[in-house]
């Protein structure tokens, strides 16, 4: 039995699972992909509070030591102009980066398994199911948008391709 099941374990499911992991829950982190891997034209901006948080989490060494290189200054050509500057730090970092999915996916993910998460690669969800909450599921009366108690059902951080936003008919979101 499991405290939460994450589906899909990329940027925003690896350190949901490692938060949680942390904090002593039990978590499944599953993914259609097998780690590394990367995914063609997907790079990520990691903005200096994402690095910041990357620190707290005890991987921004990881990521620097991937030969990543940190950025300090942006530029944004317009053609007729452009914009040149320095972002603020966020608690003390000063750096953004800019890696490839084949080096921050596993940074994140061997870190949530290293957390305690229980990581499926390799695993395609099919189907949902949904029924009466198990006895050993933990409750929590402050649990946002919870009419009773139980789990609330969540699907978050959707790909284009989610099996889970298919299976629900839930659309992606604008921000997804």
């Amino acid at each position: 039995m499991y405290d939460a099941i994450i589906v899909g374990a990329r940027c925003a499911g690896s350190p949901t699972a490692l938060l949680l992991a942390r904090r002593g829950y039990k978590v499944l982190l599953l993914d259609r992909a097998t780690f590394p891997s990367d995914m063609p034209l997907s790079t990520h901006y990691v903005h200096q509070t994402g690095t910041a948080r990357l620190k707290r989490w005890g991987l921004l060494d990881k990521l620097a030591a991937s030969n990543c290189p940190p950025i300090t200054r942006n530029y944004f050509d317009y053609g007729a102009f452009t914009l040149t500057g320095s972002p603020p730090p966020a608690e003390g970092v000063q750096e953004a980066y800019a890696p490839r999915r084949k080096a921050l996916d596993p940074i994140l993910v061997e870190a949530a398994a290293a957390a305690g998460a229980e990581l499926r690669q390799g695993f395609s969800v099919q189907e949902l199911v949904c029924g009466p909450v198990p006895s050993p599921w933990p409750r929590s009366p402050r649990a946002r948008g919870c009419r009773r108690p139980g789990p609330c059902p969540s699907v978050n951080g959707p790909g284009p391709r989610s099996r889970a936003i298919q299976i629900t008919g839930r659309p992606v979101p604008a921000t997804a």
